[in-house]
């Protein structure tokens, strides 16, 4: 909750749920995958079943919205939705704002599947809440346990399906994939998921998706460009709630099948931040590991016009990527650590090609002060590095002495 502020109405609804939140949102990754296998194949084959199929996903900030429409809440999230430069702290939002809401909630009316993502936290408590009615005829996952289903769907199907499929990849972080893809030590990496000969395509997004809320139909009709120029089959759409909207509606007014990819683009490209954003994401898929030079040298291609303190912002978040729990085919929170051995020898040899490129950076602007303490101050909080060590014990000393001395002034009044 935000500190002097009254509770939001998204707010609202996780704190009448919070005593039965799970120690993470998702929980750890199931040790029997048989189910979730089995869907993913179910799902595959329902996708090759017709040329037009529309696959989205309930995220849980799209059921704040659908359940702020129904409950007549004009602004479920109120701060929440603000993103600022900030690579320590996990920020997020819908991407779309209210006046979208009743084409969500007739897309996930419409929509040929739904993965209610009832494992996640806190959708499945307060997913009995939604007034939603669909036909009998469409899908969706059978159970909590198959929920999530694209964590397992993209490890066991993804590569073979884009083999047999003429695929576009459309988001804040397309171009960023796409430079990876030349890239061959990030080929070698993720070779289990990627056929460098397969036939794709990329598209992203006008202003990195940071006008989604506003430019929703002209970022519609970029995408209907995109699909008649290269004659895709399957467009993969990360786009927050908007990939919903459009990919319901795309799929059904071009004939293609669309797929709500969300933060899998993220977990493609082990992003530690959204393409749009200069904070970290709030969570991360896990497939494989990109090491921080080849990252940061595609990041650097496909955003070059980032100011001095996004891009710093972003290095801090990929840094801190280094340090999330690496369970192939699952997400973490950003909250998670995993302070393995080899985890920790990756984050300190990132470290120093970090301190090595953008050290020239840190006093550049106020921004990029503020960006350099709030990173010091993290690794400081948890022990990671010694000069964030001694950065925290001075910045705890003198906050110790800023209340002594308001004591001090309170104890002569």
């Amino acid at each position: 909750m935000n500190s002097g502020q009254p509770a939001s109405y998204y707010e609202q609804l996780l704190a009448s749920v919070a005593g039965i939140s799970p120690p993470t949102a998702l929980g750890a990754k199931p040790t029997e995958m048989e189910s979730r296998i089995h869907e993913a194949l179910r799902l595959t084959r329902l996708l090759e079943s017709r040329k037009d199929f529309s696959f989205i996903r309930l995220g849980d900030m799209d059921l704040g919205m659908l359940l702020a429409l129904q409950d007549g809440i004009s602004d479920p999230f109120g701060a929440l939705a603000v993103s600022a430069i900030n690579g320590t702290q996990p920020r997020g939002s819908p991407g779309i704002g209210m006046r979208h809401a009743p084409r969500m909630a007739e897309a996930f009316k419409s929509a040929d599947y739904v993965d209610f993502h009832q494992r996640l936290w806190p959708v499945g408590d307060l997913l009995p809440r939604l007034e939603l009615e669909r036909r009998a005829e469409q899908h969706c996952n059978p159970d909590a346990e198959t929920s999530y289903l694209l964590l397992t769907w993209v490890e066991t199907e993804f590569k073979q399906y884009c083999s047999r499929h003429k695929v576009g990849f459309a988001g804040a972080e397309s171009r960023l994939l796409e430079c990876l893809l030349q890239d061959q030590q990030f080929l070698s990496a993720s070779r289990n998921y990627w056929n460098p000969e397969d036939e794709r395509y990329f598209h992203q997004i006008r202003n990195d998706g940071r006008t989604l809320d506003a430019d929703l139909d002209q970022i519609k009709e970029d995408l209907r460009e995109f699909v008649a120029q290269t004659g895709i089959d399957t467009l993969f759409l990360s786009l927050g709630g908007a990939a919903k909207i459009i990919g319901v509606e795309l799929s059904r007014e071009c004939g293609i099948r669309t797929i709500d990819f969300g933060a899998m683009l993220r977990g493609l490209t082990f992003s530690g931040s959204d393409g749009h954003a200069a904070a970290r994401a709030t969570h991360s898929p896990f497939y494989y590991r990109v090491p921080f030079s080849v990252y940061m040298d595609a990041l650097e291609c496909a955003f070059q016009e980032l100011p001095p303190e996004a891009l710093l912002a972003k290095s801090h978040a990929q840094l801190i990527q280094e340090l999330q729990p690496r369970v192939i085919g699952w997400t973490s929170t950003g909250e998670g650590h995993s302070l393995s051995e080899e985890q920790a020898q990756d984050f300190h040899e990132s470290l120093e090609i970090y301190l090595r490129r953008y050290s020239g950076m840190f006093g550049r602007n106020v921004a990029c002060r503020t960006e350099r303490l709030n990173f010091l101050h993290y690794c400081g909080q948890r022990n990671l590095t010694a000069e964030g060590r001694r950065y925290y014990r001075m910045f705890r000393w003198k906050a110790r002495f800023a209340d002594a001395l308001r004591f001090l002034r309170d104890w002569r009044k």
